[in-house]
């Protein structure tokens, strides 16, 4: 449980930053003055938060090929 926990709250940043570019264009909050500078905040702060994806996905690869050492007699 505790590693389901770990790999949630690293892979969940980035979908968050996704879903709060797409609300903010749009909603068309307007903050800072322009409409477009809190999407592309939002776009910066989720390819930052890109890498735990990367390692996760690189990670999942090589599970997949994964082999048992040879029972030492």
């Amino acid at each position: 449980m505790k590693r389901y926990l770990n790999l949630f709250f690293s892979l969940a940043p980035a979908p968050l930053f996704l879903l709060g570019a797409v609300w903010s264009w749009s909603n068309g909050a307007s903050i800072c003055g322009a409409v477009y500078e809190m999407p592309v905040m939002w776009l910066v702060m989720a390819f930052a938060h890109t890498t735990p994806w990367l390692a996760w996905w690189s990670q999942r690869d090589l599970q997949k090929f994964q082999t048992l050492p040879d029972k030492q007699q």
